[in-house]
């Protein structure tokens, strides 16, 4: 009797040993993974904000769970590049892009310290990660550099960079065009509402500037396979004799080939002629399918286009940097800011690719990071 209690107790022991090493184990990786991700700095400085389809907030730090209950999910997802918790398509896309054995070596890279967060650097290692999975606070901008506004007009037809006013773009590279939307407006702006208005309106009825009303939104849009095919096209073209490769992207649920073939950009006229079939060319393939697509349409065109509203134009600038500004010389990038500070200086009329590339290559060389807020010009 004595000896089976003893077994008994001993079993007992064990099991209990085993679950406090889980648990312990699991207590020590989660605090690890908060500190790695500083998953407290990105809810405390509001980098976790992301909604769904309908416009809910589906990250909370008070009703989230690891497991999404009830859609809302825990500030550990902080961690993801928004869409990869949103967008399912997105996901399956990004995931294509980066198989099992490279998400462990990513794993470890971050548990012995070999990557740190955040670091710009990370783009160039890994740019999948870096710009399709990892939360985008990781390798951006505002990390490192100085805010610079710019105002533009809800039309996107008028930006003001340092004092001066920029007009009349060609639309041609990157393409614009709106939707009709019944939103709460600032009746001045002709965007949506921002919290100090909608603050204006609950405090002080009277000096209330918004109302619910049809309002033109604006938005900018190019091909959407560039975000994933350009930068690995100028990667071979710094590799000695690389070949044209065939890589698998899931688009909408389905399987794609897409071959990816070596640009080599060494001078102004390389990028020239990479901006000539990358960019302009794209309208005379994909004719007015991405004109006049809705907010909650947009996701529907995803395998066509990459919309940019006018509240993302910053990101409009971070994408082009990285997709282009980082894989080119430092010499090249110097000689387009050149040619379009050339341009401005005679009042030469710009596309819309010309005005925002240059941006994404000053903001490279100087180190800035450009904050877009919307003006009327005519209440100045």
């Amino acid at each position: 009797m004595a000896l089976g209690s003893t077994i008994g107790l001993t079993g007992s022991t064990s099991i209990i040993l085993i679950i406090a090493i889980l648990v312990i184990g699991v207590i020590y990786f989660h605090k690890k993974y908060k500190e790695i991700f500083s998953i407290d700095y990105l809810w405390d400085n509001n980098y976790c904000t992301v909604v769904d389809e309908s416009g809910k907030t589906i990250v909370d730090k008070d009703t989230g769970s690891i497991f999404g209950r009830n859609g809302i999910y825990s500030t550990e997802y902080c961690a993801f590049h928004p869409l990869m918790i949103s967008d399912s398509e997105f996901r399956e896309k990004a995931l294509t892009l980066y198989d099992t054995s490279k998400m462990f070596t990513s794993i470890k890279n971050f548990f012995n310290g070999t990557w740190r967060l955040p670091d710009q650097n990370l783009i160039k290692t890994d740019p999948v990660l870096s710009t399709m999975i990892l939360n985008p606070w990781y390798t951006s901008d505002d990390v490192f550099y100085t805010p610079n506004t710019i105002q533009y007009t809800y039309d996107l037809k008028t930006f003001i960079v340092d004092g001066k006013e920029f007009y009349s773009f060609e639309n041609d590279g990157l393409y614009s065009s709106f939707f009709k939307q019944n939103i709460n407006a600032n009746n001045t702006t002709q965007t949506k509402c921002s919290p100090a208005d909608t603050f204006t309106c609950e405090d002080s009825p009277g000096l209330c500037n918004c109302q619910y009303q049809d309002v033109e939104v604006y938005y900018l849009y190019m091909d959407n396979r560039i975000l994933i095919e350009l930068p690995m096209q100028l990667y071979l073209g710094e590799i000695d004799d690389s070949q044209t490769k065939t890589i698998s992207i899931k688009v909408g649920g389905k399987i794609q080939q897409a071959k990816i073939e070596p640009f080599k950009v060494t001078n102004l006229e390389d990028l020239e002629k990479l901006l000539e079939r990358r960019f302009y060319q794209f309208k005379d393939t994909i004719g007015t399918a991405c004109d006049q697509v809705s907010s909650k349409n947009q996701k529907a065109y995803d395998s066509k286009c990459k919309f940019f509203k006018s509240d993302a134009l910053a990101g409009l600038v971070i994408a082009l940097k990285r997709i282009i500004i980082i894989n080119i010389p430092e010499s090249v990038r110097d000689a387009w800011i050149t040619k379009v500070d050339d341009k401005i200086a005679i009042d030469t009329t710009l596309s819309y690719l010309e005005f925002f590339l240059w941006l994404a290559a000053k903001s490279h060389r100087d180190k800035i990071t450009y904050d877009f807020q919307p003006f009327n010009k005519n209440k100045r």
